[in-house]
């Protein structure tokens, strides 16, 4: 359960965090906070909370993922990304240059953190990770996890091959900045006007792939009996180093749906993910600015939310 978790947020990172603005002139500053449900087969099985701040210097980026429903009764998750830098520019084109990357993820066994660190000169990433069990508190190596401690010692030293050269790391994006940097390169476009696309180089630190997308011109269409005029962006994701042969070919198949509202907010209403081990849709339910209980709800609904 702990990994249908990582694919669907992951796959879900993009659409909760690009584009977010049409209009260049809302560049300099944009705030949003934003609740969703995650349903997969007609249930729910998780909510998602997103942030994004910026101004025409910085932008900070969250995302935070908990199992609701069924799914919470079957597995204990929660994760929780962060991404925060600066910008340069590139023409008339702000690009972010990410200072910090931090994903963290508790399940049922294992809690795990993760921090990118990307030095300012040379644009490399350092990478700090650890996993705990949760029965001891004590660290446990990455061989030695529930999900790996079976694989032979030829598939262990296959997966040390897979490890991404840092000549490879340099210039990246994390998953989080990765998208800040398509909607950029989406509104310079002119998302709205005529079908664009865009593509960005990604190092999760793991595996280094691209994000490729197109756009659609507005249509109408109705979510959670609202109606909205929006934008699709439909992304495939392109691997690039750190995958095994399998890996290689399920992200290949991998597929993203992501309707985003046609005006100068542009906020991802509804979000699809197509894969081999899922198709899950995130569909937005409160803006947190004018429903704060949507994103901090009292411990007494928390609770009874579990």
């Amino acid at each position: 359960m702990h990994s249908f978790y990582r694919r669907f947020a992951a796959g879900s990172v993009g659409g909760l965090l690009a584009l977010t603005t049409l209009a260049p002139s809302a560049w300099a500053q944009q705030s949003e906070r934003l609740a969703y449900s995650m349903m997969v087969g007609g249930l729910h099985v998780g909510d998602a909370v997103v942030d994004l701040n910026q101004d025409s210097d910085r932008y900070s980026t969250g995302l935070k993922v908990t199992a609701r429903g069924i799914a919470k009764a079957l597995r204990e998750f929660r994760a929780d990304l962060a991404s925060e830098g600066g910008f340069k520019t590139e023409g008339s084109v702000p690009h972010p240059v990410p200072a910090t990357f931090r994903r963290d993820w508790s399940g049922a066994e294992i809690d795990s953190s993760m921090t990118m660190t990307y030095d300012p000169v040379t644009r490399a990433t350092t990478k700090q990770e650890r996993f705990v069990s949760r029965e001891t508190g004590e660290e446990v190596a990455r061989e030695d996890l529930p999900w790996n401690k079976n694989d032979s010692k030829r598939e262990q030293e296959e997966e040390k091959k897979r490890q991404v050269p840092e000549d490879m790391r340099i210039d990246t994006l994390d998953p989080m900045a990765a998208f800040i940097a398509a909607r950029h390169q989406v509104m310079a476009q002119g998302a709205g006007k005529a079908p664009v696309k865009f593509r960005v180089p990604v190092y999760d630190g793991q595996r280094r792939y691209d994000i490729v997308g197109t756009t659609t011109v507005p249509r109408t269409t109705t979510i959670n009996d609202m109606t909205y005029s929006v934008i699709t962006v439909n992304t495939t994701l392109v691997p690039v180093a750190g995958f095994s042969e399998r890996g290689e070919e399920r992200m290949r198949a991998s597929r993203g749906k992501l309707l985003f509202t046609a005006d100068e907010r542009f906020i991802p209403v509804q979000v699809t993910i197509e894969n081999e081990f899922l198709s899950g849709v995130m569909n937005f339910t409160a803006d947190c600015k004018i429903t704060p209980e949507a994103c901090n709800p009292p411990p007494q609904q928390a609770a009874s939310a579990e």
